[in-house]
């Protein structure tokens, strides 16, 4: 899986060969289907990140 994350003053990216869904999604919740939910992905190798943001500066 690769995830790209941009803001307008930096870029970064988190790579993983392998991952899990952590959680089942959702159909529905009282009712009503969902258009859209948030997920969890286990990493089973290692994850590997890049960019142009700095960590460091302030």
């Amino acid at each position: 899986m690769l995830a790209i994350a941009r803001d307008i003053s930096a870029k970064a990216w988190f790579y993983c060969e392998r991952n899990r869904l952590g959680t089942p999604p959702p159909r529905s919740f009282k009712g009503e289907d969902l258009d859209g939910w948030e997920f969890e992905l286990i990493a089973l190798n290692e994850v590997r990140e890049g960019g142009d943001a700095n960590p460091l500066a302030p």
